[in-house]
Parts: structure tokens; C-alpha cells; sequence
């Protein structure tokens, strides 16, 4: 329920705060401009209000970090939180996953508070390799004897060597990685893998899991890696390689089981990512993430540094200070030589290297090498803020489990280990994009920094959950009162939710009356076009029609929205993202175009049996996009079935068109 900072700055902002006047009489501000959030950084207008006015004000809220290339210009970044989700009622698979990711924490959880050990179960992986050493010679020979005789069918098929060789390696591939996929379930199933978890707890996993990625794709390598780490952490008594082994094997074995399950999906299934590059250009600056995160990360910090300063020795306690400085830098020196790696691939695509440096808003690479290491300079204190939180959780989790009493306890102490791992994984989910980010249709970290902050809420609000109760004071003292102040921002947090909430609703009064009619404003706004529109949803048979092409998040594709009749082409942007690329899309938007302004019957009568069009839509909307609109053809060859205010719907003739 809690939000970000952003609306509680938003109404110092609206009060006129921290802003004075100089001799010209205009608004300056060192701290708003040092804070640099996009429209808080412009000075307010109006009058001091408690309630801020601006338009669409609570959206800020999901665009607080910001990104400015080096010619000055801002690529968008997203960073949403769950009520903002709410809030917009934008049911992207990001929302509609919540429920599920919350049962694959829970079913992590459970998976944790289980058998700290299970002994023997399952044997070793070195006795089961052992065991299954003729099914895995099996599954070798028929990888060997299956690219050989892919081999032999490609050179009798006449295809290159290079082709026949590459056809050969990728079936014995297949062939081998099918058999060892097959040894894993059919061991699974009989409980007899070496995973450290039980026949029930691996299937009901699998499939909790395996969701994931037919509800959203981003979460699934995520949360699995949480089980993943959970199960190492209940076979932390064993030797540090079998420990790893288990782990891994029971990450491949869910990832192949997970799949499986929803094997029907994955054959239509295609994503515009397309590979990882490093972020150079773009670090975010602290105060951004403090805004972003404070009413999560001021209570978890608190909590760290309590246990970091109760549990751990002094040596201990140095380490975590030169891993939480190693751990970003690491990455950024893995950043560079994947740039390096980069620069030679991309030398080779000049398209592709145009398109970077554009984004950047730099002539040639070298020229933004000042401004990069400038910015990093800069953004010191959030590499090393992330590096802190990372390294003291686990600094923690290791000196845990070198804690033989420890083991097989319940209770608070055994909850606070599942909030390391929260807060662990969380930490690297938000440090991930400082250094890189996964291309896609936008070539920049927007996505990757929606989807990753997105998750490392919920994980950090989890934690953050669980770690209020923990330090909240148990008697009075001076350090308890200190304590309290770690809820403060939780407090601040709720500004959003009541702000924007009482904004977006009206204060739950809209003037228009409560409705849950998603057309109702057509009705109060365009009446005429919803009169239209009405009469086609309950008269029309189905059938293509083809209404004004524009862009993304307007008024346009609002016939085919509202009466469920397919269009020829709706939000181009948005269907480019969803395919991955223009290529479907082909000449659609020109011949619309063409289609309402060509004088030439003929000519429109071509792209209406082009796309089987059935229905022309001609309202205010269309003959502001297409000037000059010629109507008289579609007068003169089509039957008009509907004809209002400033609206007309034509239909082609001959067709069985009304119910």
C-alpha cells in the first residue's frame, strides 16, 4: 500500500517550499535542483496549496529516477511500485503476476522453514552420476549417432558443409540435453534426485514456478534463484561443493520441470530482448534512490547495522566494508570489458552503433568518456549505498551458517535469515541495472529498471515488513527513540496512497457519478461518436473496420477499443513492441492514410480488399488526421448504416451486415 517519497515532495513543492525570490522576482531553489526530479525542479505556480495541483501530478511518482543523456535530453525511465499499479488500473502482466509471486515467496518460505537438512536423501551427486552412468552413456550415443545421421541427411540434401555441420552440432545438442532433461524428471518423479527437497515440495515448486514465466517472463529466473539460494541454505552442513551441487542441480532440475509444465506456451512464445548490454551513461543518483525507496530501505538499513554491529567480529565487520566497495566495482570493470567486447561487435554494425550514440546524444564514444567517469564520481554514494546493503546481508548469512547451534532452530531467528535472502536478492536486483540492462526495442535500461526495481520492491517491502517489528523499541531509551525515527519514512510513504488516490477519484465524488463503465466518459465528452459507436457494438456483425491511425495512448483506436471489431492497425508503437519489430505492421498506416484521402474509388477500393475491411468509420477524429478527407467516394460506392452528428459508418455492400 505504501508509495515512494515523490508525493510527499510533491506537497512541499505545492507549499512552495525551499524555493526564494530572486532580485527579478522568480523562484530559484539550490535544493530542488539538487534533488533534479523532472517538473519538481520547475519553479510552482499558483497559490500555496496542501493538495498538489498540477496535472496528472501523482504519475510522477513512477518517473523519479531520471536519465539525461549527454546532449541534455531525458530518457524516460520507469519506476513503478505496486500501488501506483493500482492506482492506474493498468492490468499489465507485472500486476496480474502479484498474486502468484506472492505464493512463490511463500511456497520459498516454506521450502526454508522445512527439515534444515535432509540428510541422505536423495544420495550424493557424485553417487548418482555413478548410478545413472548407463543412462547417461545412452543419452550420449544417441546425441552421436543422431548428429551423425542429421549430418548425412544434410549432405544429401545438398547444403553447404558450414550448414551441415551446424545442423549436426545442434541436433546431437538437443538430443543430449533432452536425454539429460529426461534422467531429471523420471528421477524426480521417483524422489530419487539429489536436491535437497522433497518429491512434493520439488513438483508443487516446479509448477508455482513454471508460472511464473507464462504469467511474466521476468520473474521466474528471479524467484527461482530465491528457492534456489533457500535450498543451499538447508544443506549448509554439508561440504561447500556438495552444497553448491545440490543447489544447482535443484535450480536445472525446476527450471527444465517448470517448462515443461507449461510446454504448450513456449512454441508461440517470442520477446524483444535480445541480449545484455553495459551501462556506462547512466547511473542513478542517490537522492532518486532515496526517494524511491526510503520507507523500504530506512527501516531495513536500521535492522542491518543492528544485527551487523550485535553478530558480527570485528573482522567479519571489515570484510563487509571492502565487499560492499568490490562489489561495484567489480561490476563496473565487468561493464567496461563487456563494452570492450561490444565496441568490436557493434564496429561491425554501424546502424546499430548509430542508434547507441544517438541515444547518448554524443558524436563518437571518446567524447562522452569525461562526462562518464564524471557521473560515476557523482553516483559514488549509491554504488557504495547498494554495495552496503548486498555485502552486509551476506556477511550475515555466512557468519549464520558457520553457526553450528544455530541449525534446526525456529522461530524470529530463522524468519530473520528468509529476510537476509529478501533483502539480498533485492539488493542485487536494483545494483543490476547501475552497470547493465537488457536490449531491447528502446535501446536503454527502461524496462530493465521497471522490471527489476518492480521486483526488488516486493522483495524489500517483504523484508521490510518483517524488520519493523524488530526494531521497533521494546522499552524506553534514548537509542529506542532513535529507532522510532526509522518509521518516518514508512509515514512520509503514505502520502501517495491518500494523495493520489483523493486526486484520481475526486475524492471518491466524481462530479459524473461512481460508474464502473469504462465508456462512460465517451458518453459525457463526445457524445456523438459514442452514439455511434454504442449503436455499432449492439448492431454490427463482426467484421474489419478501419478508423484514424495514431499514436500510442490517445483517443485513436477508440472504435476498435470500445465495440471489439478488429482493426486494420490500432497503437503502432505498442504492437511494434508486442512483435518485436515493424515488420507485421508492413504499409498499414500509409494505406489508412491512403484509404480516407485518395480521390480514386479504385485506389480505396484496393485496400479495403486488402485487409477485408467491412466497416469505414468517418468522425471528427478522421478528418482531423487525414486532410483533405475524401468522403464522396465512400458516398458514392458504400452503404451508409449509420449516420449522426458530425459521424458516419459505411459498410462495403452485399455483406450480411446487421444482426
Amino acid at each position: 500500500i505504501v508509495g515512494n517519497l515523490e508525493a510527499f515532495l510533491d506537497v512541499l513543492h505545492a507549499r512552495h517550499l525551499f524555493w526564494v525570490r530572486n532580485a527579478q522576482g522568480e523562484f530559484t531553489s539550490g535544493f530542488w535542483s539538487w534533488l533534479n526530479i523532472k517538473d519538481l525542479v520547475v519553479a510552482p505556480t499558483g497559490p500555496p496549496s496542501w493538495i498538489p495541483t498540477r496535472y496528472l501530478w501523482w504519475w510522477r511518482a513512477s518517473r523519479v529516477v531520471r536519465d539525461v543523456n549527454m546532449a541534455g535530453f531525458d530518457n524516460e525511465v520507469i519506476d513503478e511500485f505496486p500501488f501506483f499499479s493500482f492506482l492506474l488500473a493498468d492490468n499489465h502482466p507485472h500486476v496480474l503476476v502479484l498474486p502468484f509471486v506472492l505464493l512463490a515467496i511463500g511456497a520459498a518460505l516454506h521450502v526454508y522453514l522445512g527439515r534444515a537438512s535432509l540428510g541422505e536423501e536423495g544420495g550424493s551427486i557424485r553417487a548418482w552420476l555413478t548410478e545413472r552412468g548407463s543412462w547417461l552413456q545412452f543419452a550420449g550415443w544417441l546425441a552421436v549417432i543422431g548428429g551423425l545421421v542429421a549430418f548425412a541427411w544434410s549432405v544429401v540434401a545438398g547444403v553447404s558443409i558450414v550448414d551441415a555441420l551446424r545442423t549436426t552440432l545442434g541436433t546431437a545438442i538437443g538430443l543430449l540435453l533432452a536425454g539429460g532433461a529426461a534422467l531429471l524428471l523420471w528421477d524426480a518423479l521417483r524422489g530419487l534426485l539429489p536436491i535437497g527437497m522433497s518429491r512434493a515440495e520439488f513438483w508443487s515448486a516446479a509448477w508455482i514456478f513454471g508460472a511464473l514465466a507464462f504469467l511474466n517472463t521476468w520473474d521466474f529466473p528471479i524467484y527461482l534463484g530465491l528457492l534456489v539460494a533457500v535450498v543451499g541454505w538447508r544443506e549448509r552442513s554439508r561440504p561447500f561443493t556438495q552444497l553448491v551441487g545440490r543447489s544447482l542441480l535443484a535450480g536445472v532440475a525446476l527450471l527444465v520441470a517448470g517448462v515443461l509444465l507449461f510446454i504448450p506456451w513456449y512454441p508461440t512464445f517470442a520477446s524483444q530482448a535480445s541480449g545484455i548490454l553495459p551501462n556506462l551513461f547512466y547511473p542513478t543518483q542517490w537522492q532518486h534512490l532515496l526517494v524511491m525507496f526510503g520507507p523500504l530501505l530506512v527501516p531495513v538499513a536500521v535492522w542491518l547495522w543492528m544485527r551487523w554491529r550485535a553478530e558480527l567480529p570485528g573482522s567479519d565487520r571489515s570484510r563487509t566494508l571492502w565487499l560492499a566497495l568490490l562489489i561495484p566495482l567489480a561490476l563496473m570493470v565487468t561493464g567496461w570489458l563487456f563494452a570492450g567486447v561490444a565496441w568490436l561487435i557493434l564496429g561491425d554494425q554501424p546502424f546499430l552503433l548509430d542508434q547507441v550514440m544517438t541515444g547518448l546524444g554524443v558524436d563518437n564514444i571518446r567524447s562522452g568518456i569525461g562526462e562518464l567517469l564524471g557521473r560515476r564520481l557523482q553516483t559514488i554514494p549509491t554504488a557504495i549505498s547498494l554495495g552496503l546493503l548486498l555485502a552486509a546481508s551476506l556477511m550475515l548469512l555466512i557468519h549464520r551458517a558457520r553457526q553450528e547451534s544455530s541449525v534446526g532452530k525456529g522461530g524470529v531467528q530463522d524468519a530473520g535469515v528468509f529476510a537476509l535472502f529478501l533483502i539480498a536478492l533485492g539488493s542485487l536486483l536494483v545494483i543490476g541495472p547501475e552497470y547493465f540492462y537488457l536490449r531491447d526495442l528502446f535501446l536503454t535500461r527502461m524496462n530493465t529498471v521497471f522490471k527489476f526495481y518492480y521486483a526488488g520492491w516486493i522483495l524489500w517491502g517483504i523484508a521490510a515488513a518483517y524488520v519493523t517489528i524488530e526494531i521497533w523499541p521494546k522499552q524506553v531509551s534514548g537509542f529506542a527513540a532513535l529507532r522510532v525515527l526509522a518509521f518516518l519514512p514508512l509515514l512520509l510513504g503514505l502520502t501517495y496512497p491518500i494523495l493520489a488516490t483523493a486526486t484520481k477519484t475526486e475524492g471518491l465524488r466524481p462530479a459524473s457519478g461512481r460508474t464502473l463503465d469504462g465508456i462512460a466518459f465517451l458518453r459525457e465528452l463526445k457524445p456523438a461518436e459514442f452514439a455511434a459507436i454504442d449503436w455499432m457494438r449492439m448492431n454490427l456483425e463482426e467484421g474489419t473496420v478501419a478508423e484514424a491511425v495514431g499514436g500510442s495512448y490517445t483517443e485513436y483506436a477508440r472504435v476498435a477499443t470500445h465495440t471489439g471489431l478488429p482493426t486494420v492497425l490500432g497503437w503502432e508503437f505498442h504492437e511494434v513492441q508486442w512483435r518485436g519489430n515493424a515488420d507485421p505492421l508492413g504499409t498499414r498506416r500509409q494505406d489508412i492514410a491512403t484509404l480516407y484521402t485518395a480521390r480514386s474509388w479504385e485506389e480505396a477500393r484496393a485496400i479495403i480488399e486488402k485487409y477485408g475491411i467491412k466497416y469505414i468509420f468517418v468522425g471528427p477524429l478522421e478528418r482531423a488526421s487525414y486532410q483533405p478527407l475524401v468522403e464522396r467516394k465512400f458516398e458514392a460506392a458504400l452503404e451508409v448504416v449509420y449516420r449522426g452528428e458530425g459521424v458516419t459508418v459505411y459498410a462495403v455492400p452485399g455483406a450480411d451486415l446487421i444482426r
